[in-house]
């Protein structure tokens, strides 16, 4: 069961309501009868499969989140279906979860279904136009192909026109559509049949059929008299037409109610798959040639309450009495008392719309749900935001697998409101998987509470998740929702990305100025090291020219002693070498600087154990360690595979060491250096490198200048200033990481280094 105390079911739909009733019905009755039998219910809100348009797609995906243990069974409308083909029907009880499932409309293999005959209906139909009106030349106006209730309507107005021998109207045939915006020039092919226009029209659904009825009376033409006209579908427009349409009734709002008693028997006693079949039958009116008295007045209209089923007998009756007059008064009244309501409604959504344009973040749809959605009667609501993999809130694109009927939706979610409010569950911070829809306490909490389940959407991106609380209301004030909601989160994700970019941008001006400004100061360093021993060498050198020049003079005269040239030889092997230690500590200033210019190119990444790395860079220094009475402790786990620049790590460590030696120096006790590396954070994406001493520490003024080139304390002791900041370079560039130094003078000193695991 759901929670162990309630079975939980879900019913899947591409909407909640073509905008005639035929939806609508569906789950208005089915959410009557789980009530009646004390179960949950989960409305799906998906989109039709197969149609190959991305927004379709990413919407159906949400029929991926209907699994155990939320769910105990679901119930698939047939229609979500038409557009896969029969052949892929076999396929989707390995694309929806594998619990009981109830299809309605058409049979699936292995799955119990529950279909209406809608071929006996329309097959009455045809056969009544023909043997009871007479009529010969009858077109057809086809729903959308690879459809599969169109192509079923389709086959049987053939099969009935040809074994009535009517030949000449199997070429009386129009390509049309469910909806008519879709095919605006449906009439116009119409007209244009070979051999005129024909006695009557036999269109695909009422839609169609009040389309062509209103073409043919603009040119003209009466209806049924110069054409009748027959539809299928029985909507409630169809009824109050001028001349009301004769159709086809099919008990679509009884096949969901039917499907849940069968699949709350299925989960219950476990009874095998089965297929339950409902009649049609059919409708005659006016449209078709028929008088009053053959309306059919025992078959009510698909989701109409209890005051539009009397007003439709009235209506129906040759004649109203007194008593039928005052009725349909106080009817019109109501109508026009909820009609203020409507009003009322919409004016209400118009504010909540002004209110949610003033929201600076996702994260003020918190306290706007908690306001709003109760003014609109919905009190039990949990709205989520889709979760990336590194934790942060974002659009997730969603693309369609070849190979998959359905689409794969978002991973998780993070709840933004809930209500009721649970103990645990916390709104901006408490995550969920995806399948779970919404927080588990939350969900088993809500009970059987009838909810529709809203994907928020744009086009391929899926932003969140709706929870909402559903009666019996009007189907557009949650599509109104769904859909402002996703405009809200598009706006603001489209807004943080662009402001993010911003800071980008700004950023990397500001690293680019702070490294011209590094450059300059390091150039001017530089050449300030340079200056010293090269002004020294070019002094000796001189020193030595003069000199030689000298004794040359001297030896060219005879004048030339033994002492002297002793002298000489000394004053010059002096200045030489003192060229020469010049000269090195040039070289060695050159080698120094060309360390600092790290790029990517330089140094290759690679997979490694970075604790291995550690150990073997210890022992590396272990010599130059006991001299310096320097004890190394390492808190290392036992592994932790990276993938960066091996030799980065190294560099570091053996600059860090050195460090530590010097500082050993001014340290009259042993020094202890604490090496440790762990995740920085729970996601485990980062980890934090650090290196702990309890030497003499740094003073408070000196701290902030470590990582600058050329800053040294040591500059007597034959030190450049450059190795922490090769270090900082190293840190920022090959590791893409951070690095910091705390010390306090007397304390000793601590350097960490933030990196990612994956560069």
């Amino acid at each position: 069961m759901g929670n162990g105390k309630f079975n939980r079911f879900c019913l899947m739909l591409e909407m909640l309501d073509y905008g005639e009733n035929y939806l609508e019905a569906i789950w208005k009755n089915t959410i009557k009868e789980a009530r009646a039998a004390e179960v949950a219910l989960i409305i799906f809100v998906g989109q039709l499969i197969g149609t190959g348009k991305s927004d379709d797609e990413v919407q159906a995906a949400l029929f991926k989140l209907a699994r155990r243990p939320v769910f105990d069974g679901y119930i698939l409308c047939g229609t979500v279906l038409n557009h896969i083909g029969k052949h892929n029907f076999s396929r989707i009880g390995k694309e929806l979860a594998n619990m009981p499932g109830i299809v309605t409309s058409f049979a699936v293999p292995g799955l119990s279904t529950v279909s209406v005959d809608n071929a006996s209906g329309l097959r009455e139909v045809v056969r009544h136009l023909i043997n009871d009106h007479g009529y010969r030349r009858i077109a057809c106006i086809r729903g959308p192909k690879n459809n599969i209730e169109a192509d079923l309507r389709f086959k049987v107005w053939k099969e009935e026109i040809e074994n009535a021998g009517l030949d000449e109207s199997l070429d009386l045939l129009v390509q049309g559509h469910f909806n008519s915006r879709k095919s605006p020039d449906v009439y116009r092919d119409l007209k244009s049949l070979a051999g005129g226009m024909p006695q009557a029209v036999v269109a695909c659904n009422d839609n169609m059929a009040i389309h062509i009825i209103d073409h043919l009376l603009k040119d003209g033409y009466q209806v049924p008299e110069d054409i009748a006209v027959t539809g299928f579908d029985n909507i409630a427009h169809g009824l109050y037409l001028q001349c009301p349409l004769t159709t086809v009734h099919q008990p679509i709002g009884d096949t969901a109610v039917v499907a849940l008693r069968k699949l709350i028997e299925e989960t219950t006693n476990g009874r095998p798959s089965s297929e339950t079949v409902l009649p049609s039958t059919p409708v005659y009116r006016r449209s078709c040639g028929c008088a009053n008295k053959h309306d059919n007045t025992s078959e009510p209209l698909p989701g109409l309450d209890s005051d539009s089923d009397k007003l439709e007998t009235i209506f129906r009756s040759d004649a109203m009495n007194k008593t039928d007059m005052d009725y349909v008064r106080s009817a019109v009244a109501g109508l026009h008392q909820k009609n203020w309501g409507i009003l009322n409604l919409l004016e209400l959504f118009n504010s909540f719309i002004h209110a949610t344009a003033l929201i600076d973040s996702v994260k003020d749809l918190k306290s706007i749900l908690h306001h709003w959605l109760p003014l609109f009667g919905i009190k039990t609501f949990s709205v989520g935001v889709c979760l990336t993999a590194d934790g942060s809130y974002e659009s997730v694109k969603i693309q369609l697998n070849q190979e998959a009927i359905i689409a794969e939706p978002p991973e998780k979610f993070m709840l933004v409101a809930c209500e009721p409010q649970i103990d645990g569950v916390i709104e901006g911070v408490t995550s969920y998987d995806s399948w779970e829809l919404a927080p588990v306490e939350w969900l088993d909490n809500v009970g059987t509470t009838p909810l529709v389940c809203l994907p928020l959407t744009v086009k391929d991106s899926w932003y969140g998740i709706a929870l909402l609380e559903i009666s019996g209301g009007d189907s557009m004030l949650y599509t109104s929702i769904q859909n402002h909601l996703a405009t809200i989160l598009d706006r603001e994700y489209r807004l943080e990305k662009i402001v993010k970019m911003a800071i980008e941008e700004q950023t990397r001006t500001y690293n680019e100025h702070e490294k011209l400004t590094s450059l300059s100061s390091l150039v001017r360093g530089m050449a300030h090291e340079i200056n010293t021993p090269l002004g020294i060498g070019v002094t000796s050198s001189s020193y030595i020219a003069e000199k030689t020049g000298r004794r040359q003079k001297d030896f060219s005269e005879n004048k030339i002693t033994k002492a002297g040239l002793e002298d000489y030889l000394k004053e010059v092997s002096d200045a030489s070498e003192i060229v020469s230690k010049s000269l090195n500590r040039i070289s060695n200033l050159v080698k120094t600087f060309k360390e600092i210019a790290v790029t990517e190119s330089d140094h290759s990444n690679n997979k490694f154990d970075l604790c291995h790395i550690l150990h073997q860079a210890i022992e590396t220094n272990d010599r130059i360690l006991k001299a310096g009475n320097i004890a190394v402790k390492l808190e290392l786990p036992d592994e932790c595979t990276v993938f960066s620049c091996s030799d980065a790590f190294s560099k570091i460590v053996d600059q860090l060491i050195c460090n530590v030696v010097e500082v050993s120096k001014e340290s009259n006790k042993e020094v202890i250096l604490l090496v440790s590396l762990k995740p920085y954070s729970e996601k485990d994406s980062l980890m934090i490198l650090s290196f702990e001493d309890n030497g003499s520490g740094i003073n408070k003024s000196d701290l902030p200048h470590v990582f600058e080139p050329f800053f040294t304390t040591w500059r007597g002791s034959g030190h450049n200033g450059l190795g922490l900041h090769i270090v900082w370079n190293t840190v920022k560039y090959l590791l893409n990481g951070e690095i910091r130094c705390e010390s306090e003078k007397g304390k000793g000193t601590i350097v960490e280094i933030v990196f990612p695991k994956k560069v």
